[in-house]
């Protein structure tokens, strides 16, 4: 029997995940095991159909950062991405024209945060992505407990789908932002 730390849930076959609240359990928690519960993920990254897992760096993401954000439905983080853009953008033209010379160390710091985090999350994305797939799993299994294990399947290849408007949407906002950059 397995107990979630996160939300107290306990379980009497071996999980990688929670279904309750997404908690990854530390492989130490955890044996490996391969019954179709695990299999689920392998639905959700093609990736893990031939045996690879996701690679370290998102090449796309380099390229696009936030139509990326957008595309792989990570909401919050792309809406980070956004304030700390504004906030440079911000900081670059109203602080430096009140402030002077002065203001050229905080500008210096306004855009050191967000490129850290973009620098951060060309490594981290996958990871997010992952994390991001437990949790989609595991609601869908606690939201569809007497569905059978084919029907939980394409429910999950059903979620998986990202919309390529998402990333037009990703891409206007960066061109919003760049209009701003140029008539400020």
């Amino acid at each position: 029997m397995i107990t979630c730390p996160k939300c107290g849930s306990t379980f009497k076959t071996k999980r990688e995940y929670c279904i309750n609240c997404g908690y990854v359990f530390d492989l130490s928690m955890v044996d490996k095991y391969n019954d179709s519960e695990s299999n689920y993920f392998s639905y959700y990254f093609d990736e893990y159909k031939n045996g690879k897992d996701l690679p370290k760096v998102n090449i796309g993401f380099i390229f696009f950062p936030l139509p990326m954000f957008f595309y792989y439905k990570l909401y919050s983080e792309g809406i980070i991405f956004i304030l700390m853009i504004l906030h440079f953008i911000f900081a670059a033209t109203v602080v430096y024209k009140a402030t002077g010379p002065f203001g050229f160390f905080y500008i210096l710091f306004s855009f050191l945060i967000p490129l850290a985090y973009y620098l951060w999350n060309i490594f981290k994305i996958n990871e997010l992505r992952k994390k991001y797939a437990y949790y989609i799993i595991g609601t869908i299994q606690r939201d569809n407990i007497n569905k059978s294990n084919e029907e939980i399947i394409e429910l999950v290849k059903n979620k998986k789908k990202t919309s390529i408007w998402l990333f037009i949407i990703g891409i206007i906002i960066s061109l919003l932002i760049g209009l701003l950059i140029v008539f400020l």
